[in-house]
């Protein structure tokens, strides 16, 4: 009985693992396609399109998903990346593939159209020089600040202290400050012009005479204008920056503040200035002091449409502060080339970098996804009409037409610096 036992479990366990090796396993599925394409018709070039692959996979493995193009540059990563165009007009082929770690996959192929970009385009630039116009090299081809007034007026600062204005086809030329950079440019309310010299000093111009204000033996270094048409200067060997309301200054000497390098004022009313490895916020009540990155700041600082606030520093990045910390962004340029000099904020919150090698464009709406990768145009001497030299300076007018300063310094040829525009009224 004992042996009967034993031979039906041994035929028991025979069965049992026969069924297990000719039971088929559970096979796996390939991921299968739900959308894919680009968001848009095109891109244009030097610019970010966005891409995606949408999949599902029925045996909910994990996905991963690689992107390829023979041109161009991807950022991001999962199903939906950033495709950085390349210059040159063509349609391009992409490819995604997806796979399932478990042997499936799928592949899907499409094309961009990548169209011409206004900001390569030679008719939309004008450049002023002394190529082509009266003014001596010394004054056009050197230019340190321009701002543009409501009439469409524009004004620029040399750097041998003269002013210029181009309305129109017309240009007007007086001497605010001779031998010394006019380094910032603002406009009032009333239309009236403020201007800071190298010498430190600010100087008021009621489009009729110069008229000089100085603060002790304080060296001023750049302006903001508030609502109420008060004046904020920055000095680089004071405490904080000061009030001048037309007539009297106020100053913040006994609070000990960090000298001001650069200053903006938020949608608030709200003072920002960039000093050395800090930032300071002034609410109109209290005074704070954020600690910023070192090296210490350069003198150029910006607020978004977002609250944000923008610095460059010497290290040659791009500073962001969201009000609860810091984000980086290296300048896309080579060595000193990256070195900001002025920034500005177009209508589409992205921020443009007057660099020492050209312009760099960060998009602003795309910083917390792809980082470094924001960098959305690049735009030099070598792949655009723009002068050889320093872009020194930067602005919109009413239209968002955007115009520049470029200095001269180690321009490679006569007339490398000088006045551009570039006509972006019908982009």
């Amino acid at each position: 009985m004992h042996r009967k036992w034993q031979l039906w479990i041994i035929l028991s366990l025979f069965w049992l693992f026969a069924c297990e090796e000719t039971e088929p396993g559970n096979p796996n599925h390939d991921p299968e396609l739900i959308s894919f394409g680009l968001l848009g018709s095109g891109v244009q070039a030097g610019e970010f399109a966005t891409l995606f692959c949408t999949v599902s996979d029925p045996d909910d493995d994990s996905l991963s998903y690689h992107w390829t193009s023979p041109a161009g540059s991807f950022a991001g990563s999962g199903d939906t990346v950033f495709w950085r165009a390349p210059l040159e007009i063509s349609r391009y082929p992409i490819s995604c593939r997806v796979d399932d770690a478990q042997g499936g996959y799928i592949e899907v192929d499409f094309s961009v159209q990548v169209f011409p970009n206004l900001l390569f385009s030679e008719s939309a630039w004008t450049i002023y020089n002394s190529s082509n116009t009266d003014l001596p090299p010394y004054s056009i081809d050197y230019l340190w600040s321009v701002q543009v007034d409501r009439f469409g007026q524009v004004w620029m600062g040399d750097d041998v202290g003269g002013l210029h204005r181009l309305d129109g086809e017309t240009w007007q030329s007086l001497s605010v400050d001779a031998s010394a950079s006019l380094t910032s440019i603002e406009i009032d309310g009333n239309d009236d012009l403020w201007i800071i010299s190298e010498r430190g000093r600010l100087i008021k111009y009621d489009r009729s005479v110069p008229i000089y204000y100085s603060r002790e033996s304080k060296h001023a270094s750049n302006t903001a204008i508030d609502q109420n048409d008060n004046i904020w200067v920055t000095f680089w060997d004071a405490s904080g920056p000061s009030l001048f309301d037309g007539s009297s200054w106020l100053n913040f000497d006994s609070l000990g503040l960090p000298p001001a390098m650069d200053i903006a004022i938020d949608a608030l009313g709200d003072i920002w200035y960039s000093a050395d490895s800090a930032l300071v916020h002034y609410d109109h009540m209290s005074w704070t002091i954020i600690e910023g990155p070192v090296p210490q700041w350069k003198q150029s600082i910006a607020i978004d449409a977002q609250d944000r606030i923008w610095v460059a520093t010497e290290s040659h990045e791009l500073a962001m502060y969201d009000h609860d910390g810091w984000t980086y962004f290296r300048t896309p340029f080579e060595g000193n080339d990256g070195w900001i000099n002025d920034l500005m904020i177009d209508e589409d919150n992205n921020i443009w970098c007057a660099c020492d090698g050209g312009i760099a464009i960060l998009d602003g709406n795309m910083t917390a996804s792809i980082e470094n990768n924001a960098w959305r145009t690049v735009i030099s001497s070598d792949n655009s009409p723009i002068p050889d030299g320093w872009i020194s300076a930067l602005t919109l007018d009413l239209e968002g037409n955007v115009w520049g300063g470029v200095h001269a310094y180690g321009a490679s040829a006569p007339g490398g610096g000088g006045l551009f525009k570039i006509d972006r009224s019908h982009d």
